[in-house]
């Protein structure tokens, strides 16, 4: 009797080993299904400004970047704070009536941005901004630069993919280019 029991309990914990490895590879196997999948070109609401830009998805950079104008940094009551101006044409469903809008945000850091056509890191101030992508909130850092040569007045780099955000690079575009009404104030 002693034998079938051992027996038995041996065969229990087999079976449960078992059963855990075979859920754990049908858990593993399984497609990735996550809400956060970012297709190269994103269409990104900003709430300083309500408007919505596009932005090219960039696993390369370290942070995302924002095409600005104008950059001043200003100390004011002990605090460094960042003046600059963005240009808000963009996917407006109406076009604005004015064409820039000069911000003011606290200086987070300088970010050193190496460049491949540059052997020189350049120097850039980072601000907070607060951004709705595929409607979900969140605040992101920013470097400023001179972006109007390029394609896209804004790149989301690693800070933004390290927040749970997936590439799927096989889409170059937004499922999703419907632009919400949504006003920042709407955002919690």
């Amino acid at each position: 009797m002693k034998i079938t029991s051992r027996f038995h309990g041996f065969s229990f914990i087999l079976g449960f080993a078992f059963g855990l490895l075979l859920w754990l590879l049908v858990y593993l196997l399984q497609p990735y299904s996550v809400d956060k999948v970012l297709a190269g070109v994103e269409p990104v609401f900003f709430a300083s400004t309500e408007s919505h830009l596009l932005a090219r998805v960039d696993s390369g950079a370290t942070t995302s970047s924002l095409s600005a104008q104008d950059i001043e940094i200003v100390s004011q009551d002990g605090l460094d704070w960042v003046y600059f101006s963005i240009s808000i044409k963009g996917l407006q469903q109406e076009q604005p009536a004015i064409d820039w809008v000069r911000l003011r945000q606290p200086l987070v850091r300088y970010a050193e941005i190496r460049q491949a056509n540059n052997a020189n890191p350049v120097r850039r101030p980072v601000v907070l901004l607060w951004v709705q992508i595929q409607g979900q909130w969140m605040e992101l850092e920013f470097t400023l630069t001179d972006r109007s040569h390029l394609s896209y007045p804004v790149l989301l780099g690693r800070n933004l993919l390290e927040n749970g955000w997936l590439l799927d690079v096989s889409r170059p575009f937004s499922n999703d280019f419907q632009i919400p009404r949504q006003s920042a104030l709407d955002r919690h």
